[in-house]
């Protein structure tokens, strides 16, 4: 009799298309599993190709260098300054490293100066002199490009780097 009942249980157990609960059931378990083996080897082959197109710069033309005087020029609207001493010119960022606030050169106190919260750089470094930034400014790359110099706020170089002209 026990086999007349587990063959009556096979048969209620049976859908109409013939597959069972525990075959329907593991199929299903299959399926999810190759679904999330299919869906992660996608991330990780659409990760490892290269986004199209080319890295753009940000550098930017300032102009030629007989335009510039010995001392410092605000570049306006690039936030950068251009240092000249003798035939030696640097790049300066003019973004204080406190919060961002543009920088200032003030000529009578012989510093660059934070208007938001008074921090006080030195012109030749570009270090801390008093206030609360926690580092000193940036000195970009400057280069010669097509006879003018060109900034690239991308690179950031010492404070010693200079281009000679």
């Amino acid at each position: 009799m026990d086999a007349t009942k587990e063959q009556a249980t096979k048969e209620k157990d049976k859908s109409q298309n013939g597959v069972s609960r525990r075959s329907f059931m593991s199929y299903l378990a299959w399926g999810s599993v190759l679904a999330f083996i299919g869906q992660t080897g996608a991330a990780l082959f659409e990760f490892s190709i290269p986004r199209g197109g080319a890295v753009t710069s940000k550098a930017f033309k300032v102009g030629k260098p007989a335009g510039f005087k010995d001392g410092i020029t605000y570049i306006e609207g690039k936030k950068v300054f251009v240092v000249k001493k003798g035939g030696q010119f640097r790049a300066l960022s003019a973004v204080c490293s406190h919060l961002g606030c543009t920088v200032n050169w003030v000529a009578s106190n012989d510093r660059i100066e934070c208007p938001c919260h008074g921090t006080n750089f030195d012109k030749e470094t570009g270090k801390v002199l008093a206030g609360p930034a926690p580092r000193p400014l940036d000195w970009y790359e400057l280069r010669l490009d097509g006879g003018e110099l060109a900034v690239d706020p991308d690179v950031i170089v010492k404070p010693d780097k200079s281009l000679k002209i």
